[in-house]
């Protein structure tokens, strides 16, 4: 029984260390691979890391205008706030928000029956008293040419004399009267004080409204007024009739232009900031009231300034700076001071050089110090 054991334990050792002998060679093969392969991902992220494909771009040479640029506001230069100047019941709305209207245009009626009977009145009252004065006087000039000839009293001649003045001052008494009956006829009418657009209605129909009751609001469109606001610093850089323009949202091929007409003699004391308006034309009435527009208004002269394209510059935390490429194909990172701007590219006042080759794309990866590869 023994030995059964004993042989049996040693078939065992056998097959194992064979299976051993055969897995041994396997097992390391598969080591020596792994090791390739990892020693082969590090070697590309090493390269992928020590030659960055960047863009360059050479700094250039050019010339421009330069603008301050601030954000701005149209405002309507005319506006009318249109009451009623009769008391009554609105029975007709002509004019509803958004119509044009000319100076002197009916918006809406005020019931005009009772001032117009009245008016209709006064007018026989004063063909009466136009009739009582013509008879008045042609009695005067009847008795006056009596009297010379002695042939009148004296207290006759008084007496037409009188009654001339009489009829004379009601007559004048009526067509004074009858003015103001005309007028508050007229004043039944809301008519519009300046041509624009009807930009608020306040009244419906129906509606009752006192004297002097806000009805309507009218905005001219021609002209429009662009307000804006610029620092402190550059005020004295701006004049007064000088030239402004204006991009507004909508229409990205088209540039506005209006002239300055007020700078504000004070200062916002928060913001240091001081009110500006320039008055636009909108002979074609594009523009409406409260469109946005970017301002730029000319204050200087940029000539054979250096300039790199915007992408070359980052802004960190000392600054703005760009990295500069060297014929070792190493970036030098260097701090600069921006200027103005010209399409896409960006003017250096301070930090590089004519001929320097920058970083455009791939600027915000690299490095200091680093070495890059120029990508095709």
């Amino acid at each position: 029984m023994q030995t059964k054991q004993t042989s049996k334990n040693k078939f065992f050792k056998f097959k194992i260390s064979g299976s051993i002998k055969i897995l041994l060679p396997i097992l390391v093969i598969l080591v020596l691979v792994s090791a390739l392969s990892l020693t082969a991902c590090g070697k590309k992220k090493v390269s992928a890391k020590a030659a960055l494909p960047v863009t360059i771009s050479k700094v250039k040479i050019l010339s421009t205008k330069i603008y301050l640029k601030e954000p701005g506001y149209f405002l309507p230069y005319k506006t009318a706030n249109i009451a009623s100047r009769s008391a009554g019941q609105i029975v007709k709305i002509i004019a509803r928000d958004g119509n044009f209207v000319k100076a002197g245009q009916v918006l809406a009626i005020i019931d005009r029956k009772k001032a117009y009977f009245t008016m209709k009145s006064q007018e026989s009252a004063v063909k009466q008293a136009k009739a009582a004065l013509f008879l008045a006087e042609s009695t005067l000039k009847r008795d006056t040419i009596l009297y010379k000839k002695q042939l009148l009293t004296a207290l006759d001649y008084d007496t037409a004399v009188s009654n001339y003045k009489k009829a004379l001052a009601s007559y004048n008494a009526g067509v004074s009267l009858l003015s103001l009956d005309r007028k508050d006829y007229r004043d039944t009418l809301i008519v519009s004080l300046i041509s624009g657009i009807v930009y608020k209605r306040y009244i419906n129909l129906g509606d009752y409204v006192p004297v002097n009751k806000l009805s309507y609001q009218v905005v001219a469109l021609k002209p429009l007024e662009l307000e804006f606001y610029v620092p402190q610093s550059k005020v004295p850089l701006i004049k007064n009739f000088e030239t402004c323009f204006a991009a507004v949202k909508g229409y990205s091929k088209k540039i506005f232009s209006g002239k300055i007409y007020f700078i504000s003699p004070s200062l916002n004391s928060q913001t240091r900031m001081v009110r500006v308006k320039a008055l636009f034309q909108n002979s074609r009435n594009l523009i409406k009231p409260q469109y946005f527009a970017d301002v730029k208004l000319p204050v200087g002269f940029v000539k054979d300034g250096l300039f790199v394209p915007q992408a070359a510059v980052r802004t960190g935390l000392k600054g703005d700076y760009l990295f500069v490429y060297k014929n070792n194909g190493i970036v030098k990172q260097k701090r600069v001071v921006a200027g103005v701007t010209k399409d896409e590219y960006l003017q250096i006042i301070k930090g590089v050089s004519k001929g320097e080759l920058v970083v455009v794309k791939g600027s915000n990866l690299v490095h200091d110090n680093e070495k890059v590869t120029i990508a095709k």
